[in-house]
């Protein structure tokens, strides 16, 4: 595309590139990147913009995630074993929103949690099946890092239990990324994920899915 401008100038990572010029129509358009010697490239979202009628309204949630809860619902419900004092409530982890940024705070985390573990819960209100949860798991690569393992766990109306046949991807969990893990399907009105920190950081979760297709 002829006469482009670019902010910033230099491409950068964990913030947005804007590229403008002259409006023009077309059915395609792509961005052609070339990666930095010894690296590749990625990108977390691409969007491409025109005239419209502003704000533009949020697109519709995705259907089967038994988790989402806009803020306006008794159920889902999300607790947590401990949660930071910077506004990383379990309640921001089922909003919907998924932002792997610092800035605007929207995520649970349990930053200076005295534990070990800690984990994150959520409480359906009433039983559902269930095989598939995705985490996006958050990593200021300080304090809050992603953790050395997750476990996903179920409430049987007695006890936590741990799920059956786990497949994790990526193996390692992952910051910045979507995590998943398929299980066996189960049914609860309860699910959990403990997390394991790495070292002296303390893990987070910009959202949580769970799936009714799983």
């Amino acid at each position: 595309m002829p006469a482009q401008t670019r902010a910033p100038e230099k491409p950068t990572g964990r913030r947005a590139n804007v590229v403008r010029f002259p409006a023009l129509a077309t059915s395609k358009v792509r961005a052609v990147l070339h990666h930095a010697e010894g690296g590749k490239t990625g990108l977390t979202e691409f969007e491409a913009w025109g005239d419209a009628k502003l704000p533009l309204a949020p697109p519709p949630h995705p259907a089967g995630n038994l988790a989402y809860n806009p803020g306006d619902k008794p159920f889902p419900k999300a607790s947590a074993s401990h949660a930071d004092r910077f506004g990383g409530k379990p309640a921001l982890a089922i909003d919907g929103r998924t932002n792997f940024l610092p800035s605007p705070t929207n995520r649970w985390t349990s930053y200076e949690s005295p534990n070990e573990t800690d984990w994150l819960e959520v409480d359906f209100g009433a039983e559902k099946e269930f095989g598939r949860i995705e985490l996006a798991i958050y990593d200021d690569r300080g304090g809050v890092q992603p953790p050395t393992k997750y476990e996903v766990e179920v409430w049987d109306g007695k006890g936590w239990r741990a799920v059956t046949g786990a497949k994790k991807s990526p193996e390692k969990p992952a910051g910045g990324v979507f995590n998943e893990v398929r299980f066996d399907r189960v049914k609860a009105c309860k699910v959990r994920v403990v997390f394991t920190h790495a070292g002296k950081a303390r893990s987070g979760v910009s959202e949580m899915f769970v799936w009714s297709d799983g």
